[in-house]
C-alpha cells in the first residue's frame, strides 16, 4: 500500500476522549438497560423493543457527544479524516459487492473448517422480534446512525492515531482486528474481520472516511432490508 500524506495533527488528549465517547456510552448505555430489566420484571417481555429504541437513542448520543468533544477540543471533521466525496468514489460499486462476496466466503470457509452455527447477528435479531415502530428505529441505527460513529471511531480517530506512528498498512490491519473484537460476536468474528480490514482498505484508498461510511451503511442496510424481506 502507497505511503500516504500524513492527516492534519490529533492531539493525544483529543483522540483518547473521542475514542472514549462510544465506548462509554455502549457500555453504560446497555448496561443500564439490563439492569433496569432487573429491576422491572414486568418491562421483560418488552425487552426487545427497549432495546431497539435504546439502541437508537444512544447511536443519536454518540453522534452528539463525539461532535461536542471533537469541538471543545478543536476538532475539525477535516482532521478526522473526512473530505469532500470525488470521482474515485465510482470505486465503491466494485469494492462494496466485492467486500460481501470476499466476508461470506471466509465466514463460509471458516464456518465449514471449524464446525460453527450459521451466524447470527445481535442487532439483525432485534430487528426481526422488535414490533414495527421498533424495528423501524432498530433499523435506522443499524443502517445508518451505527455505521457512522463506528466509521468516525475505527477509520476516522484509531485509523489517524495508528496511522502517524506505523503507517496506512498496518492501521488498516490493527482497525480492522479491533472492529472485529470489540462486536463480541464469536461466530462472526471471520465476516467481521474481513469487513474491518475490507473498511480499512476502503478508508486509505479513497483517503476519506466518507468511503468507508458510505460502504459500512451500504452492507449495514441491505442486512437490514432482507430482514425486512424475509418478514413480508
Amino acid at each position: 500500500m502507497t505511503r500516504q500524506p500524513q492527516q492534519p495533527f490529533l492531539t493525544r488528549r483529543a483522540a483518547i476522549q473521542l475514542l472514549l465517547v462510544p465506548f462509554c456510552t455502549s457500555f453504560l448505555g446497555f448496561g443500564l438497560g439490563f439492569l433496569f430489566l432487573l429491576i422491572v420484571p414486568a418491562a421483560r417481555v418488552h425487552a426487545i423493543d427497549i432495546f431497539a429504541w435504546l439502541w437508537l437513542g444512544l447511536s443519536i448520543l454518540t453522534l452528539l457527544l463525539l461532535r461536542t468533544v471533537a469541538r471543545r477540543n478543536g476538532v475539525t471533521f477535516h482532521q478526522i479524516g473526512f473530505a469532500k466525496p470525488n470521482i474515485k468514489f465510482l470505486h465503491l460499486l466494485w469494492q462494496i459487492p466485492s467486500l460481501i462476496i470476499i466476508a461470506l466466503i471466509v465466514q463460509a470457509i471458516v464456518a465449514s473448517l471449524i464446525g460453527l452455527e450459521p451466524p447470527k447477528d445481535r442487532g439483525v435479531d432485534i430487528v426481526h422480534q422488535a414490533s414495527f415502530a421498533a424495528g423501524i428505529a432498530a433499523a435506522i441505527a443499524v443502517s445508518l446512525l451505527v455505521p457512522l460513529w463506528e466509521e468516525i471511531t475505527f477509520r476516522g480517530v484509531l485509523y489517524g492515531v495508528v496511522r502517524a506512528r506505523l503507517g496506512a498498512s498496518l492501521a488498516v490491519i490493527i482497525t480492522g482486528i479491533l472492529f472485529a473484537a470489540a462486536h463480541i460476536n464469536p461466530i462472526l468474528t471471520p465476516y467481521l474481520l474481513v469487513m474491518g480490514l475490507g473498511l480499512g482498505f476502503i478508508r486509505a484508498f479513497h483517503q476519506n472516511v466518507w468511503a468507508s461510511v458510505i460502504a459500512h451503511a451500504t452492507l449495514n442496510s441491505l442486512v437490514t432490508l432482507l430482514v425486512f424481506l424475509a418478514l413480508i
